[in-house]
């Protein structure tokens, strides 16, 4: 969207580019003082919680609304009744200047637009309003939209934020638009390209490849999930899901190779295909599709083709010539990651101190929550999410874990002199790392998991089971859903959604942070291998730290040397604030 498309002027006022052009005309505008005053400080506090405190964010109503209904009232630090009285302030600020300030939203269709709004019916009319709009912008008309208006409206959705997934929306117009070409060919439209995905597909479908490959396959995964007692070597018997992994490594190295030419009916068996040549061109060809990097999973695919030469009786100098292949990927592989992105700004946050505590009391605002929520549904939801997130906060248990709690089997109840003490253990065969867990609940999470089990579970299902979170069925509740309801919840309390894993990340991340010398405690706890995976993932760049120290010293310094200074008028004038005029953080 150009400037020039919007520049138009009202009246002779000014347009309005940014809430700083909004708030100083906001005290020109022809209305009473106190209201006058009411508004600014409705900008100044929306650019507070959304903006940088510059009050530079693009006066753009819905951009700046979709970032203000991210914002929680816990985390505005406002009741629910004042975020709703600032999202409304906000609106008719914008709407004091309706002519001066852009918004797609008040663009009507034109007539032949809604001609075809109203002959598609409500179902595609609503995937198709926005696009309406954009085009009757435009002034483009729907029998002369082609591709090239489609990615127009993709990079306007991008520019103006208006969505976070303005690719996903494409393909939904792209989708919906094809369907009301197909169906009211009386509108004469053209149908839309689907915009070409990242990458080209390689998959070689199952079908398709020779019988005894598939039934040499099929015996080494079940090899590998029940291995024999006296197997040539020790052999650990692989979980399912493990052995699922095993399936894609040899699949994408077929699929590789046949991407490049290689006909797939040369790969007879397993023994033809899990070589140390195919394994090599296979990689090589991932490398340039992964824009020529070495990723760790390299290694894991090489290693697994081996182990299945290894079964299909491959020659010593095959199994060596693995070796050296092996060996030339970890020379050219990345360093081992940190944190995604993802994760890395959630952890940023914990530099916030009301985010940390909001973080922890987390549990205990859901409790109080579902005790006094009149919907039985809802409030059956806060409590059990209430014990998932205290569970996730003290013992930082992997979510595969969590989902297979059972009663009087991970979970027991000890009587003591001083009350129940209430404990949680897993044996090394339940656990990811082979490492027997134990955790021993501190009392306010005992008293939790006590009223969650006396009040809450027995309304969840009648059939009679041992699962702590069990479904209506009286099996296990699904982790997925489980991980979804707190991201859910968290996002209510938080701003933020935060995942079942993403609570142990953060759990260990505000332990360390505190104290980076028991960088060893917080990897016992979490049960990891090794301190290094732990330091790897939850030691976070001590510059930050070194600069607070440093601030801190310096913050010192300069108030000792206004102690000093030797007339009080001097010690005024060094300590004197720059003037506050509301605009800045």
């Amino acid at each position: 969207m150009t400037k020039s498309e919007n520049n138009q002027k009202a009246d002779g006022g000014q347009y309005i580019a940014t809430l700083r052009d909004l708030y100083d005309a906001l005290g020109k505008v022809g209305l009473p003082s106190s209201q006058r005053a009411e508004l600014r400080s409705a900008i100044r506090r929306l650019d507070h919680l959304v903006g940088h405190g510059l009050m530079d964010l693009p006066a753009d109503l819905p951009l700046l609304m979709a970032r203000l209904n991210q914002v929680t009232p816990a985390t505005a630090g406002m009741t629910p009744g004042s975020l709703a009285n600032l999202r409304s302030r906000v609106r008719r600020a914008f709407r004091c200047f309706n002519d001066r300030v852009f918004s797609v939203r008040r663009i009507a269709p034109s007539s032949e637009w809604r001609l075809l709004l109203d002959t598609v019916g409500p179902k595609l009319r609503l995937g198709l309003t926005r696009f309406a709009r954009f085009a009757t912008l435009k002034q483009c008309q729907p029998v002369n939209v082609d591709d090239t208006l489609a990615d127009q409206f993709q990079d306007y959705l991008a520019e103006a934020g208006l969505v976070t997934k303005p690719r996903a929306m494409l393909l939904d117009l792209v989708r919906n638009w094809n369907r009301v070409a197909t169906k009211f060919p009386c509108l004469g439209l053209r149908e839309l390209s689907a915009p070409a995905g990242k990458r080209k597909p390689y998959w070689a479908a199952q079908s398709l490849w020779p019988e005894q490959l598939v039934k040499d396959i099929d015996a080494f995964l079940v090899y590998l999930a029940e291995p024999p007692i006296f197997a040539k070597a020790k052999q650990p018997a692989l979980s399912a899901s493990t052995v699922a992994q095993y399936r894609v490594s040899l699949t994408t190295v077929l699929s590789a190779r046949v991407a490049q030419g290689a006909p797939i009916a040369s790969f007879t068996s397993l023994k033809a295909l899990a070589t140390a040549e195919n394994t090599r061109r296979a990689l090589e060809f991932l490398h340039e599709r992964r824009g020529n990097r070495v990723t760790r999973d390299f290694s894991t695919i090489a290693a697994r083709c081996q182990k299945a030469a290894d079964w299909c009786g491959a020659t010593t100098s095959e199994l060596a010539a693995f070796d050296a292949l092996l060996g030339s990927i970890t020379m050219h592989t990345e360093e081992l990651p940190t944190m995604t992105p993802k994760n890395a700004r959630l952890l940023d946050r914990l530099d916030e101190q009301r985010f940390r505590d909001l973080l922890v009391t987390l549990p205990l605002r859901l409790m109080a929550k579902a005790r006094s929520n009149k919907s039985a549904r809802l409030a059956l939801c806060d409590a059990r999410c209430a014990v998932v997130i205290e569970l996730l906060l003290t013992c930082s248990m992997r979510r595969g874990n969590l989902a297979t709690l059972k009663l009087d089997e991970n979970i027991k109840r000890i009587r003591n002199q001083n009350g129940d003490v209430w404990v949680i253990e897993f044996g090394s065969h339940h656990v990811k790392n082979k490492i027997d867990l134990r955790y021993e609940l501190p009392p306010e999470s005992g008293d939790l998991l006590k009223e969650y089990l006396r009040d809450w579970r027995p309304l969840i299902t009648s059939t009679p089971n041992s699962w702590l979170f069990p479904n209506s069925a009286g099996g296990p509740m699904d982790m997925k859903l489980i991980s979804s309801s707190i991201a859910t919840k968290a996002k209510a309390e938080l701003g933020v959604p935060i995942t079942a894993h993403q609570f142990r990340h953060l759990a260990a991340s505000m332990f360390v942070m505190e104290n980076p010398e028991k960088i060893g405690v917080a990897s016992d706890h979490l049960g990891h291998k090794s301190v290094d995976t732990t330091r790897r993932f939850y030691v976070r760049n001590q510059q930050r730290n070194a600069t607070r120290l440093y601030q801190e010293k310096l913050g010192l310094d300069r108030k000792r040397a206004l102690e000093r200074s030797p007339t009080k008028s001097l010690r005024r004038k060094l300590k004197r604030r720059a003037p506050d005029d509301g605009d800045l953080l």
